[in-house]
């Protein structure tokens, strides 16, 4: 680990490990397990059970929930992106949207 710290610091500075032979480099496979654990939970989901909960979910949307999800989708579609903040009392539907 501390070889990835410090090649990440060397790399703000325009640098590597690489340019100080015959320094050892931070494996391949410790890079992917210090990944950060919150993306990767986010990236590993089955995109066919998603696109299930979708398809049951969607019709028990209220109006103003569909709203929201058409923009969202369609930002996502036309590859625009965009940032998006939910907002509402307790018990409005944010979490379930």
């Amino acid at each position: 680990m501390c070889l990835y710290e410090l090649e990440l610091i060397m790399r703000k500075n325009g640098l590597s490990l690489k340019d100080y032979p015959p320094m050892p480099l931070p494996s391949s496979d410790m890079l992917l397990q210090l990944r950060n654990r919150l993306i990767t939970e986010q990236l590993d989901y089955d995109i066919s059970t998603k696109a299930e909960n979708v398809q049951m979910m969607l019709p028990s949307l209220n109006s103003n929930q569909m709203d929201i999800f058409r923009i969202v989708v369609n930002a996502d579609d036309s590859n625009h992106g965009g940032c998006f903040f939910v907002y509402g009392s307790g018990g409005t539907g944010k979490t379930y949207l």
